[in-house]
Protein backbone atom coordinates (compact mmCIF):
# COMPACT_ATOMS: atom_id res chain seq x y z
CA UNK A 1 0.00 0.00 0.00
CA UNK A 2 1.35 3.27 -0.88
CA UNK A 3 0.82 7.04 0.68
CA UNK A 4 -0.82 8.88 -2.12
CA UNK A 5 1.13 12.65 -1.79
CA UNK A 6 -1.99 14.14 -3.22
CA UNK A 7 -4.03 13.27 -0.30
CA UNK A 8 -1.90 15.44 2.12
CA UNK A 9 -2.75 18.93 -0.06
CA UNK A 10 -5.09 21.20 0.15
CA UNK A 11 -5.73 24.90 -0.25
CA UNK A 12 -7.05 25.50 3.52
CA UNK A 13 -10.52 27.17 4.77
CA UNK A 14 -11.23 30.96 5.03
CA UNK A 15 -9.72 32.61 8.23
CA UNK A 16 -7.72 29.39 9.19
CA UNK A 17 -4.98 31.23 11.08
CA UNK A 18 -8.14 32.14 13.68
CA UNK A 19 -8.77 28.32 13.93
CA UNK A 20 -5.35 27.54 14.92
CA UNK A 21 -5.09 30.57 17.27
CA UNK A 22 -8.38 29.48 19.04
CA UNK A 23 -6.94 25.65 19.07
CA UNK A 24 -4.06 27.06 20.48
CA UNK A 25 -5.59 28.86 23.17
CA UNK A 26 -7.64 25.74 24.23
CA UNK A 27 -4.55 23.35 24.35
CA UNK A 28 -2.73 26.35 26.20
CA UNK A 29 -5.29 26.31 29.17
CA UNK A 30 -5.12 22.35 28.91
CA UNK A 31 -1.47 22.40 29.74
CA UNK A 32 -1.77 24.78 32.91
CA UNK A 33 -4.12 22.37 34.28
CA UNK A 34 -1.49 19.47 33.47
CA UNK A 35 1.76 21.33 34.45
CA UNK A 36 0.83 23.16 37.85
CA UNK A 37 1.37 19.77 39.21
CA UNK A 38 5.14 19.64 38.11
CA UNK A 39 5.02 23.18 40.82
CA UNK A 40 3.79 21.55 44.02
CA UNK A 41 6.28 17.99 43.82
CA UNK A 42 7.27 18.40 47.61
CA UNK A 43 4.61 19.83 48.68
CA UNK A 44 2.65 17.10 47.85
CA UNK A 45 5.14 14.90 48.80
CA UNK A 46 5.53 16.35 52.21
CA UNK A 47 1.74 16.32 52.30
CA UNK A 48 0.66 12.91 51.03
CA UNK A 49 4.04 10.75 52.16
CA UNK A 50 4.60 9.83 48.18
CA UNK A 51 7.91 9.67 47.00
CA UNK A 52 10.18 10.56 44.03
CA UNK A 53 8.91 7.43 42.12
CA UNK A 54 5.57 7.70 42.63
CA UNK A 55 5.31 11.19 41.71
CA UNK A 56 6.87 10.41 38.55
CA UNK A 57 3.94 7.89 37.90
CA UNK A 58 1.25 10.89 39.00
CA UNK A 59 3.45 13.43 36.25
CA UNK A 60 3.49 10.69 33.88
CA UNK A 61 1.83 7.73 33.66
CA UNK A 62 -1.59 8.49 35.69
CA UNK A 63 -2.36 10.92 33.13
CA UNK A 64 -0.34 9.58 29.96
CA UNK A 65 -2.05 6.44 29.89
CA UNK A 66 -4.97 7.05 29.86
CA UNK A 67 -4.63 10.12 28.02
CA UNK A 68 -3.44 7.45 24.87
CA UNK A 69 -5.90 5.03 25.46
CA UNK A 70 -8.53 7.12 25.47
CA UNK A 71 -7.15 9.20 22.83
CA UNK A 72 -8.13 6.17 20.32
CA UNK A 73 -11.76 6.30 20.94
CA UNK A 74 -11.30 10.01 20.55
CA UNK A 75 -10.34 9.84 17.18
CA UNK A 76 -13.19 7.81 15.89
CA UNK A 77 -15.19 10.86 17.12
CA UNK A 78 -12.85 13.36 16.03
CA UNK A 79 -13.61 11.41 12.34
CA UNK A 80 -17.25 11.72 12.76
CA UNK A 81 -18.82 14.36 15.13
CA UNK A 82 -18.44 18.27 15.26
CA UNK A 83 -14.93 19.02 16.03
CA UNK A 84 -15.77 22.57 18.20
CA UNK A 85 -18.46 20.88 20.53
CA UNK A 86 -16.14 17.72 21.28
CA UNK A 87 -13.10 20.15 22.42
CA UNK A 88 -15.89 22.69 24.20
CA UNK A 89 -17.02 19.58 26.47
CA UNK A 90 -13.65 18.09 27.12
CA UNK A 91 -12.34 21.29 28.37
CA UNK A 92 -15.20 21.49 30.61
CA UNK A 93 -14.76 18.09 31.80
CA UNK A 94 -11.04 18.62 32.52
CA UNK A 95 -10.89 21.83 34.43
CA UNK A 96 -13.60 19.98 36.46
CA UNK A 97 -10.89 17.19 37.31
CA UNK A 98 -8.43 19.43 38.19
CA UNK A 99 -10.27 20.72 41.29
CA UNK A 100 -10.89 16.87 41.94
CA UNK A 101 -6.99 16.80 42.43
CA UNK A 102 -7.41 19.75 44.08
CA UNK A 103 -9.99 18.22 46.65
CA UNK A 104 -8.30 14.90 46.88
CA UNK A 105 -6.35 13.95 49.99
CA UNK A 106 -4.81 10.73 49.50
CA UNK A 107 -2.57 9.66 46.85
CA UNK A 108 -5.08 7.08 45.50
CA UNK A 109 -7.89 9.81 45.02
CA UNK A 110 -5.05 12.31 43.49
CA UNK A 111 -4.05 9.40 41.10
CA UNK A 112 -7.82 9.09 40.36
CA UNK A 113 -8.16 12.57 39.67
CA UNK A 114 -5.01 12.84 37.41
CA UNK A 115 -6.80 10.17 35.63
CA UNK A 116 -9.67 11.99 34.93
CA UNK A 117 -7.54 15.13 33.32
CA UNK A 118 -5.60 12.40 30.86
CA UNK A 119 -9.52 10.89 30.01
CA UNK A 120 -10.65 14.38 28.85
CA UNK A 121 -7.80 16.27 27.65
CA UNK A 122 -7.88 12.82 25.18
CA UNK A 123 -9.51 14.39 23.04
CA UNK A 124 -8.52 17.94 22.24
CA UNK A 125 -4.82 16.88 20.28
CA UNK A 126 -6.53 14.69 17.74
CA UNK A 127 -9.43 17.16 17.19
CA UNK A 128 -7.27 19.90 16.90
CA UNK A 129 -4.92 18.11 14.67
CA UNK A 130 -7.76 16.84 12.33
CA UNK A 131 -8.94 20.84 12.34
CA UNK A 132 -5.64 22.28 11.71
CA UNK A 133 -5.20 19.47 8.70
CA UNK A 134 -8.83 20.57 7.04
CA UNK A 135 -8.76 24.34 7.48
CA UNK A 136 -4.40 25.05 6.66
CA UNK A 137 -3.16 24.92 3.24
CA UNK A 138 0.01 22.62 3.02
CA UNK A 139 1.94 25.13 2.39
CA UNK A 140 1.75 26.64 5.71
CA UNK A 141 1.36 23.72 7.64
CA UNK A 142 4.96 23.65 9.25
CA UNK A 143 4.31 27.27 11.10
CA UNK A 144 0.62 26.65 11.95
CA UNK A 145 2.02 23.07 13.73
CA UNK A 146 4.53 25.43 15.48
CA UNK A 147 2.19 27.85 16.37
CA UNK A 148 -0.38 24.95 17.84
CA UNK A 149 2.93 23.33 19.41
CA UNK A 150 3.49 26.60 21.95
CA UNK A 151 0.98 25.84 23.85
CA UNK A 152 3.07 23.53 25.94
CA UNK A 153 5.50 26.58 26.13
CA UNK A 154 2.43 29.33 26.88
CA UNK A 155 1.00 26.69 29.02
CA UNK A 156 3.73 26.02 31.13
CA UNK A 157 5.30 29.34 31.74
CA UNK A 158 1.30 30.52 33.10
CA UNK A 159 1.40 27.80 35.49
CA UNK A 160 5.10 28.11 36.49
CA UNK A 161 4.59 32.00 36.58
CA UNK A 162 0.79 32.03 37.70
CA UNK A 163 1.46 29.13 39.87
CA UNK A 164 4.19 30.52 41.69
CA UNK A 165 2.68 33.68 42.44
CA UNK A 166 -1.04 32.21 43.30
CA UNK A 167 1.01 29.59 45.66
CA UNK A 168 2.67 32.38 47.52
CA UNK A 169 -0.08 34.34 48.30
CA UNK A 170 -2.34 31.30 49.58
CA UNK A 171 0.74 30.58 51.91
CA UNK A 172 0.91 34.35 52.45
CA UNK A 173 -2.65 33.47 54.25
CA UNK A 174 -4.43 35.20 51.32
CA UNK A 175 -6.98 32.55 51.83
CA UNK A 176 -7.90 32.29 54.98
CA UNK A 177 -11.38 32.94 56.25
CA UNK A 178 -12.69 32.02 52.90
CA UNK A 179 -14.93 28.86 52.65
CA UNK A 180 -13.95 25.96 51.16
CA UNK A 181 -10.58 26.95 49.74
CA UNK A 182 -9.55 28.49 53.44
CA UNK A 183 -9.62 24.70 54.87
CA UNK A 184 -7.00 23.29 52.15
CA UNK A 185 -3.65 22.89 51.81
CA UNK A 186 -2.07 25.63 49.28
CA UNK A 187 -1.70 22.63 47.03
CA UNK A 188 -5.00 21.73 46.89
CA UNK A 189 -6.39 25.74 46.78
CA UNK A 190 -4.18 26.46 44.12
CA UNK A 191 -5.44 23.35 41.93
CA UNK A 192 -8.81 24.19 42.77
CA UNK A 193 -8.52 27.85 41.52
CA UNK A 194 -6.42 26.63 38.50
CA UNK A 195 -9.57 24.10 37.79
CA UNK A 196 -12.21 26.90 38.21
CA UNK A 197 -10.37 29.64 36.26
CA UNK A 198 -10.64 27.02 33.52
CA UNK A 199 -14.71 26.53 33.49
CA UNK A 200 -15.23 29.37 30.79
CA UNK A 201 -12.34 28.89 28.89
CA UNK A 202 -14.45 26.44 25.89
CA UNK A 203 -16.53 29.86 25.20
CA UNK A 204 -13.35 30.90 22.90
CA UNK A 205 -14.35 28.12 20.20
CA UNK A 206 -17.61 30.98 19.65
CA UNK A 207 -15.13 32.67 17.39
CA UNK A 208 -14.23 29.50 15.10
CA UNK A 209 -16.47 27.87 12.49
CA UNK A 210 -16.01 23.57 11.80
CA UNK A 211 -14.54 24.20 8.89
CA UNK A 212 -15.64 21.94 6.25
CA UNK A 213 -14.45 18.58 5.95
CA UNK A 214 -12.32 17.56 2.65
CA UNK A 215 -13.51 14.61 0.73
CA UNK A 216 -13.78 11.50 2.57
CA UNK A 217 -14.31 8.60 -0.79
CA UNK A 218 -12.25 5.83 1.20
CA UNK A 219 -14.17 5.85 4.12
CA UNK A 220 -16.41 2.99 4.55
CA UNK A 221 -16.95 1.44 7.75
CA UNK A 222 -19.65 2.88 10.04
CA UNK A 223 -18.53 1.22 13.83
CA UNK A 224 -16.32 2.32 16.37
CA UNK A 225 -14.10 -0.88 15.89
CA UNK A 226 -14.11 -0.97 12.15
CA UNK A 227 -12.88 2.81 11.56
CA UNK A 228 -10.42 1.81 14.36
CA UNK A 229 -8.98 -1.31 12.17
CA UNK A 230 -9.16 0.69 8.76
CA UNK A 231 -6.94 3.14 10.13
CA UNK A 232 -4.97 -0.08 11.68
CA UNK A 233 -4.74 -1.69 8.77
CA UNK A 234 -3.34 1.87 6.58
CA UNK A 235 -0.77 1.87 8.97
CA UNK A 236 0.55 -1.58 8.99
CA UNK A 237 0.76 -0.98 5.21
CA UNK A 238 2.45 1.69 5.19
CA UNK A 239 4.42 0.43 8.10
CA UNK A 240 7.72 1.47 6.69
CA UNK A 241 6.57 5.22 7.15
CA UNK A 242 4.67 4.87 9.87
CA UNK A 243 6.96 2.69 12.18
CA UNK A 244 9.88 5.27 12.36
CA UNK A 245 7.43 7.97 12.63
CA UNK A 246 5.78 6.55 15.87
CA UNK A 247 9.24 5.88 17.04
CA UNK A 248 10.49 9.02 16.46
CA UNK A 249 7.34 10.68 17.92
CA UNK A 250 7.37 8.48 21.32
CA UNK A 251 11.38 9.39 21.59
CA UNK A 252 11.29 12.66 21.41
CA UNK A 253 8.57 13.60 23.15
CA UNK A 254 10.40 12.30 26.40
CA UNK A 255 12.31 15.31 26.53
CA UNK A 256 10.03 18.02 26.64
CA UNK A 257 7.59 16.06 28.87
CA UNK A 258 10.78 15.04 31.32
CA UNK A 259 11.23 18.89 31.34
CA UNK A 260 8.03 19.81 32.04
CA UNK A 261 7.63 17.25 34.85
CA UNK A 262 11.06 17.65 36.50
CA UNK A 263 12.71 20.54 35.77
CA UNK A 264 11.47 23.28 38.51
CA UNK A 265 12.15 20.55 41.06
CA UNK A 266 15.58 19.90 39.93
CA UNK A 267 16.33 22.89 39.06
CA UNK A 268 15.31 23.83 42.96
CA UNK A 269 17.34 21.08 44.61
CA UNK A 270 20.38 21.68 42.43
CA UNK A 271 20.45 25.40 43.25
CA UNK A 272 18.62 24.97 46.60
CA UNK A 273 15.85 27.60 45.22
CA UNK A 274 12.37 27.26 46.52
CA UNK A 275 9.36 26.48 44.20
CA UNK A 276 8.25 30.54 44.36
CA UNK A 277 11.97 31.81 43.46
CA UNK A 278 12.32 28.68 40.36
CA UNK A 279 8.90 28.60 39.23
CA UNK A 280 8.61 32.66 37.60
CA UNK A 281 12.30 32.66 35.88
CA UNK A 282 11.96 28.98 34.15
CA UNK A 283 8.09 30.25 33.31
CA UNK A 284 9.49 33.58 31.43
CA UNK A 285 12.67 31.85 29.69
CA UNK A 286 10.02 28.76 28.68
CA UNK A 287 7.54 32.01 27.46
CA UNK A 288 10.18 34.41 25.71
CA UNK A 289 12.68 31.45 24.29
CA UNK A 290 10.17 28.55 23.86
CA UNK A 291 7.29 30.75 21.74
CA UNK A 292 10.57 32.47 19.76
CA UNK A 293 11.97 29.43 18.87
CA UNK A 294 8.97 27.84 17.85
CA UNK A 295 8.13 30.85 15.58
CA UNK A 296 11.66 30.41 14.15
CA UNK A 297 11.50 26.84 13.73
CA UNK A 298 8.14 27.09 11.89
CA UNK A 299 9.63 29.37 9.54
CA UNK A 300 12.61 27.45 9.05
CA UNK A 301 10.64 24.42 8.05
CA UNK A 302 8.06 26.11 5.66
CA UNK A 303 11.21 27.18 3.97
CA UNK A 304 12.87 24.09 3.63
CA UNK A 305 9.54 22.02 2.42
CA UNK A 306 9.47 25.22 -0.30
CA UNK A 307 12.51 24.25 -1.17
CA UNK A 308 12.08 20.52 -1.07
CA UNK A 309 14.55 19.68 1.84
CA UNK A 310 14.27 17.68 4.60
CA UNK A 311 12.71 18.93 8.18
CA UNK A 312 13.68 15.71 10.01
CA UNK A 313 17.16 16.76 9.94
CA UNK A 314 16.07 20.02 11.14
CA UNK A 315 14.34 18.27 13.83
CA UNK A 316 17.54 16.45 14.70
CA UNK A 317 19.54 18.81 15.21
CA UNK A 318 16.92 21.12 17.43
CA UNK A 319 17.04 18.16 19.16
CA UNK A 320 20.97 18.10 20.24
CA UNK A 321 21.10 21.94 20.79
CA UNK A 322 17.87 21.50 23.26
CA UNK A 323 20.01 18.94 25.62
CA UNK A 324 22.78 20.86 25.68
CA UNK A 325 20.73 23.52 27.06
CA UNK A 326 18.94 21.36 29.66
CA UNK A 327 21.71 18.94 30.55
CA UNK A 328 23.92 22.16 30.78
CA UNK A 329 21.49 23.89 33.93
CA UNK A 330 22.21 21.03 35.61
CA UNK A 331 26.15 21.10 34.91
CA UNK A 332 26.33 24.86 35.22
CA UNK A 333 28.95 26.22 37.31
CA UNK A 334 26.33 28.72 38.95
CA UNK A 335 22.94 29.23 39.30
CA UNK A 336 22.94 32.50 36.40
CA UNK A 337 24.35 30.66 33.95
CA UNK A 338 22.00 27.88 34.49
CA UNK A 339 19.17 29.71 33.79
CA UNK A 340 20.72 30.94 30.36
CA UNK A 341 21.57 27.63 29.81
CA UNK A 342 17.36 26.37 30.44
CA UNK A 343 16.81 29.64 27.59
CA UNK A 344 19.08 28.31 25.06
CA UNK A 345 17.84 24.63 25.62
CA UNK A 346 14.30 25.65 25.59
CA UNK A 347 14.65 27.13 22.33
CA UNK A 348 14.97 24.45 20.52
CA UNK A 349 12.43 22.48 22.88
CA UNK A 350 8.94 22.27 20.51
CA UNK A 351 10.80 21.47 17.30
CA UNK A 352 10.16 17.61 17.72
CA UNK A 353 6.70 18.31 18.22
CA UNK A 354 5.90 20.78 15.07
CA UNK A 355 8.33 17.91 12.95
CA UNK A 356 6.63 15.39 13.73
CA UNK A 357 2.97 16.70 13.60
CA UNK A 358 3.71 17.76 9.68
CA UNK A 359 5.12 14.69 8.91
CA UNK A 360 1.84 12.59 10.15
CA UNK A 361 0.02 15.22 8.12
CA UNK A 362 1.56 14.83 5.26
CA UNK A 363 1.56 11.10 4.70
CA UNK A 364 -2.03 10.91 6.42
CA UNK A 365 -4.97 10.90 4.08
CA UNK A 366 -7.74 13.39 4.87
CA UNK A 367 -10.53 10.08 6.16
CA UNK A 368 -8.45 8.65 8.50
CA UNK A 369 -6.66 11.79 10.12
CA UNK A 370 -8.52 11.90 13.34
CA UNK A 371 -7.93 8.17 14.15
CA UNK A 372 -4.27 8.05 12.69
CA UNK A 373 -3.44 11.21 15.03
CA UNK A 374 -4.87 8.92 17.76
CA UNK A 375 -3.02 6.08 17.68
CA UNK A 376 0.19 8.54 17.11
CA UNK A 377 -0.65 10.54 20.42
CA UNK A 378 -1.45 7.15 22.00
CA UNK A 379 2.44 5.84 21.37
CA UNK A 380 3.72 9.66 21.69
CA UNK A 381 2.27 9.64 25.34
CA UNK A 382 2.99 6.65 26.54
CA UNK A 383 6.43 6.74 25.70
CA UNK A 384 7.07 10.53 26.56
CA UNK A 385 4.82 11.48 28.82
CA UNK A 386 4.47 8.13 30.65
CA UNK A 387 7.68 6.59 30.71
CA UNK A 388 9.87 10.22 30.39
CA UNK A 389 9.57 11.45 33.67
CA UNK A 390 9.55 8.02 35.35
CA UNK A 391 12.43 7.17 33.19
CA UNK A 392 14.43 10.04 34.75
CA UNK A 393 13.02 9.09 38.56
CA UNK A 394 14.93 5.92 38.02
CA UNK A 395 17.85 7.35 36.51
CA UNK A 396 17.74 9.31 39.46
CA UNK A 397 17.81 6.50 41.94
CA UNK A 398 21.35 5.21 41.26
CA UNK A 399 22.37 8.45 42.05
CA UNK A 400 22.47 9.48 46.31
CA UNK A 401 22.22 12.50 47.92
CA UNK A 402 20.27 15.94 47.09
CA UNK A 403 21.57 15.78 43.32
CA UNK A 404 20.16 12.42 42.72
CA UNK A 405 17.21 13.76 40.94
CA UNK A 406 19.53 16.64 39.28
CA UNK A 407 22.30 14.28 38.09
CA UNK A 408 19.19 11.80 36.70
CA UNK A 409 17.33 14.70 35.06
CA UNK A 410 20.81 15.63 32.91
CA UNK A 411 21.64 12.06 31.98
CA UNK A 412 18.40 11.39 30.74
CA UNK A 413 17.80 14.04 29.17
CA UNK A 414 21.63 12.59 26.75
CA UNK A 415 20.08 9.52 26.21
CA UNK A 416 16.51 10.79 25.21
CA UNK A 417 18.40 13.03 22.72
CA UNK A 418 20.60 10.10 20.85
CA UNK A 419 17.78 8.32 20.34
CA UNK A 420 15.76 11.11 19.03
CA UNK A 421 18.25 11.99 16.98
CA UNK A 422 18.69 8.51 15.36
CA UNK A 423 14.43 8.15 15.00
CA UNK A 424 14.62 11.61 13.16
CA UNK A 425 17.31 10.35 10.68
CA UNK A 426 15.30 6.69 10.28
CA UNK A 427 11.84 8.78 9.30
CA UNK A 428 13.51 11.40 7.06
CA UNK A 429 15.05 8.56 4.95
CA UNK A 430 11.82 6.41 4.54
CA UNK A 431 9.70 9.26 3.51
CA UNK A 432 12.70 9.87 1.09
CA UNK A 433 12.04 6.77 0.16
CA UNK A 434 8.79 6.46 0.09
CA UNK A 435 8.60 9.88 -2.34
CA UNK A 436 10.83 7.87 -5.11
CA UNK A 437 8.81 4.68 -5.36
Amino acid sequence: MTVMPELAKNEGAPNYWRVVIVVMAIYTYAFVDRVILSLLVDPIKADLGASDVQMGMMLGLAFAAFYGVFGIPAGHFVDKVNRRRLIGIASVAWALMTIVCGMSETLTQLFVGRIGVGVAEAVVTPAAFSLIRDAVPSRSRGLAFSIFAMSPMIGGAASLIGGSALLKAIEAGALSGVPLLGALEPWQSTLVIVGACGLPFSLALLFISEPARQPQPDAQNTSMFGNLREAGAYIFGNARLYVPLLLYAGIAAAIPFSNGAWLPTAFGRRWELLPQQVGPVLGLLMLSCGITGLMFSGMIMNRIVERGGDIRRFGALCAMFSAVGLAGAILAPTASLAFASVGFGTFFLGNSYSVGATSLADITPVALMGRVSAVYLLVQNLFGQALGPLTVALVASYFAGRNALPYGFALSMVLFTIATVASALALGRAIRRNALS
